[in-house]
This record gives structure tokens, sequence and C-alpha cells, in this order.
């Protein structure tokens, strides 16, 4: 089968007498909802709109909204207008490098590393495997938050033993040999986004200030809402596993601005009904209503926290090789070198969360901790925009 320098296969295998054509694999590799790189079966690419849609939308549905309307408050929508804009757009160019390229799905690690070496893919899954021990440490500090009663980040012994205690839990059933049904994970998706929208309009959390960190400007909270849209944008990258013959020309552009307006209105959706919610929604007078939202939340979101391990296990094992290792998806593993994720690197993501949950334990300790995968997504576009120019011109057929 023909490889480029990376070691990535090529799209176009050459044909052997005698035998039925079939369709070129990545290798070992591992959904945004899947994570960053992490990758889903070899051969079972879905369109590009699908695939960009299911891999941008996730836990952001829930923890992102209420951290931007916290810290940007009247300039949220522009916030997320922003991100919208920079997600798609390096979404379209590497959908277009990976029609050049001529390459086969792969995560966009793997494509990065055939485009400009080994060392560019080593960039990313590195980035992405540290970054997500912190958007665990995140979400586990906004699952403590969400809890009624519960001290945040910065109130006590007792929240950060907590959101350490949601990481054990999920780390544990993360190494176990638990597998969720594929239909459940991706109902799952409809439950966040569900959640999401009765959250808005309940007024809830509705406790911003565990959000702001202490004394930061007007500007600087802006740009910490933007960089947390960032967080809620991981699976843009997810295009390089789409099925080839739909990455391709005019198609791919039209697919990439097709899944931009599903994602936009979810996402505006959401800015509009948070912004605009009444302050004095049920949620602040029903105590009721507050609890069972805060724990559909925490079950939820602790649920893609053991995926989201699994993924950045999956992730860290591919470092090891040239382009091996098993990967995971967010919505849990996606093809039998998937379910062989490493053990004892799931616990070592689960650790240097708890460890990042210990050490920023202060108000705004969410949007604080977001900042890595934020990192990781910067870097990533970034070194998209350079392989888009180094192959501004389409691989010629082996």
């Amino acid at each position: 089968m023909p490889r480029t320098a990376a070691g990535l296969p090529s799209a176009a295998p050459a044909p052997v007498p005698g035998r039925r054509a079939q369709e070129p694999r990545p290798g070992p590799v591992g959904d945004t909802g899947r994570v960053a790189g992490a990758g889903r079966a070899p051969g079972a690419g879905h369109d590009v709109t699908t695939t960009v849609v299911r891999g941008v939308l996730g836990a952001g549905m829930l923890v992102v909204p209420p951290v931007v309307l916290a810290l940007a408050t009247g300039a949220g929508l522009l916030v997320w207008a922003a991100h919208l804009v920079l997600g798609a757009t390096a979404c379209l160019l590497l959908a277009r490098l990976v029609a050049r390229g001529r390459w086969a799905p792969a995560p966009v690690s793997l494509v990065l590393g055939a485009a400009l070496g080994r060392r560019a893919r080593l960039v990313v899954d590195g980035c992405f495997a540290v970054a997500f021990a912190g958007g665990q440490a995140a979400i586990a500090w906004f699952v403590v938050t969400a809890l009624p009663g519960a001290a945040g980040p910065g109130g006590g012994p007792d929240g950060r033993w907590l959101a350490v205690g949601v990481l054990v839990v999920a780390g544990a059933v993360a190494v176990s040999a638990l597998r969720v049904p594929d239909a459940v994970l991706r109902a799952r998706r409809l439950v966040a986004g569900g959640l999401a929208v009765a959250c808005g309009v309940c007024g809830w959390p509705g406790d911003a200030a565990a959000f702001v960190p202490a004394g930061i400007t007007t500007t600087a909270a802006v740009w910490l809402a933007f960089a947390a849209t960032l967080f809620a944008g991981v699976g843009w990258e997810s295009v390089t596993e789409a099925r080839p013959d739909d990455a391709a020309g005019r198609r791919a552009t039209t697919a990439v601005l097709r899944a931009a307006a599903v994602v936009a209105a979810v996402y505006l959706g959401l800015a509009v009904l948070t912004r605009w919610a009444p302050a004095s929604a049920a949620a602040a007078d029903a105590p009721l209503v507050r609890r069972a939202l805060g724990v559909a939340v925490g079950v939820v979101l602790a649920s893609y926290v053991v995926t989201n391990l699994r993924a950045a296990a999956g992730i860290a094992a591919r470092l090891r090789g040239p382009h091996d290792g098993p990967a995971a998806s967010r919505d849990g593993p996606a093809d039998p070198h998937a379910r062989a994720a490493p053990r004892g690197l799931v616990v070592a993501v689960a650790a240097l969360a708890c460890a990042l949950v210990v050490a920023v334990d202060r108000p705004g300790a969410v949007p604080l901790l977001l900042l890595g995968p934020a990192a990781a997504v910067v870097v990533t576009y970034a070194l998209a925009a350079v392989a888009a120019v180094r192959h501004a011109r389409p691989r010629p057929h082996p």
C-alpha cells in the first residue's frame, strides 16, 4: 500500500491483480462528540458534515456557555462568532489539505505528520495528551460548582476533594472493562444539548463569580472567554476523519459550511438563551429544580470525563511509535485497537488532572484550566495553516 513519508496511507493504493480493492486503513488509530486527534475506526468515516457536527458538539455545550456569559457578558455573542469563524476556517483548510494530499481518513495529527513531518505529529499528539488533563480538571471543577451546597474553586478543601473524587471515580471506570453501547453514546449528545437548553431557560447555574478569576480586567476576561470557546470547538479538526470522497473540492466547502451552520445555530442559540434568560428564573427559587439540574449535569459530564481519559491515553500511546498506538474517542473506543488503550496511561492522565485540580483551586479555575485545551487547538490550527500553504497544489496520483 502506498504510504507518505510519515507513514500515512494514501487514499489511492496500488491495485493488486486478482484481488478486490479495499479501503486503505491508516493503521491502528482510534469521536469531538469526539476529541481532537483521537480518531475513529479506519474506513468507518462519515460524511464531512456529520463528522464535524458530531465532533464539535459535546461537553462544551454544558460547560462553556455559562463561562462565556460570566466573563464576556455583553460581548458574548461576538466571542462566539469569532470562534465559529476561526473553527470553520481551520476545518476548511484541513478538508482541502486532505483532498489535495489524497489521504485516507485519519486523525489530524497523522494528517499533519504526513504533510509536515513526524515532529508535527508529535507536537499535536503531545499537546492534546497533556491538555486533556487540564480539560478534565476543568470539567471536574464545573461538576462541583453545579452541585447545590458544594464549595466551588477557592471555597475550601471540601470542594477540592470532591472534584478530585469525580476524577478518581471517572478514572476507575475508564480503566475498567465497562463499555457503553454506541447508541447510548450518540444519545448522550442529545441529552447534553437538552440539559444545556434547560439550564439556559432556568438561569442555571446562576453563580457567575465562580467562573471569574479575582482581579481580572475586562479585556482579559473577554480573551479568557474566547479561549474557553476553543474548548467547545474541539472537533473542527475531525474533518480529517471523514470519507475521502466527501472531502474534495467544492463538496468540502459546502459540507463544512453546512456543519458550521449547525454548530452556529446550537452555540449562538445557547448564548442568546443564557444571555437573556431572566435572572430570577425557576432554578433560582426552586431548590428541587436546581438540585435536579446539578445532578443531571454532573452525571453527564462525568461520563464525558471517562471517555476523554480513554481518548487521552490513546493519543499518548501514539507518541511511542511512528504512527501507531491505540486510540479512543470522546464517545468511547471506536475500534478494536482503541479498546487496548494502556491502563497505565489512563491512570497517568487522571493523576495529572487531579494534580491540576489541587493546584488551580481558586475562583475562575474552570476557564483558567481550559487554557490548556485552547493552546493545543491554537497549535493545531497554526500547523494546519502552514500545511495548507506548503501543499497549495494537489499531490499527483501515484
